[in-house]
């Protein structure tokens, strides 16, 4: 059974046209990976950015539940164009603070191995009606004692149409100091569960001012097991 399922995640790999949050979605969720369980995500991403410079890659993101209320994830991003290969892995450890009726919270750090630079994360998860928000606001240490801190924030809906598609939408951002104009993005997409434990998806956005990015791609997986 487990290698069948390491087969499976390298399978994946292989995919030529399939970090952390749930796709398509950059905004983190309040959730935590079952105990015991693992959550696969990989992702193409394709970017133009405010200098008409084209970027392409690939992610793949492997989350574990250690107990009911901690999770440990890491982030492996693949640099297609320009071809840098792997770079910039990221670990990830996800804190549930609480769970009620209709809101969630939890807390995460995420740490890039062989830099001083971490980032930490608070996240709330409300249900409304059919409509849930998730509300990220996170502060990063940049591994550099010439630069400040980094604010950075999202916002994210999504809004289920059947038990197999939802609909999602976010806005994020960063806060600079001394910036007059920090970048702004948005994203709409949508998630379609096609198994119990396998969902595909894809989003299109952009910049919303002239610090952004010009279009932003993306489309993936997820697999729970």
């Amino acid at each position: 059974m487990f290698k069948e399922k390491i087969g499976f995640i390298f399978l994946l790999l292989l995919v030529p046209s399939a970090v952390f949050g749930g796709r398509p979605l950059s905004t983190d969720d309040a959730g935590v990976v079952d105990r015991g369980s693992y959550e696969v995500e990989l992702g193409y991403d394709f970017l133009n950015d405010n200098t008409d410079a084209e970027s392409r890659s690939m992610e793949l993101s492997i989350k574990h539940g250690i107990t009911e209320k901690f999770d440990l994830g890491i982030g492996i991003p693949y640099d297609i164009e320009p071809d840098n290969g792997i770079d910039n892995v990221e670990l990830a450890m996800k804190f549930a603070l609480f769970n009620l009726k209709s809101s969630a919270g939890s807390f995460v750090l995420n740490y890039e191995p062989g830099t001083s630079e971490y980032t930490a994360v608070g996240i709330l998860t409300m249900e409304t009606g059919p409509v849930v928000l998730h509300i990220n606001l996170g502060y990063t240490v940049l591994d550099s004692d010439e630069e400040e801190g980094l604010v950075s924030y999202a916002v994210a809906v999504e809004s289920p149409v059947n038990d197999k598609i939802t609909l999602v939408a976010e806005v994020t951002g960063e806060l600079e100091d001394g910036a007059s104009e920090s970048p702004v993005e948005a994203l709409l997409g949508l998630s379609f569960r096609a198994f119990d434990a396998m969902a595909f998806d894809f989003g299109i956005g952009g910049g919303l001012n002239e610090r952004s990015s010009e279009i932003r791609f993306t489309l993936g997986l997820t697999y729970g097991f």
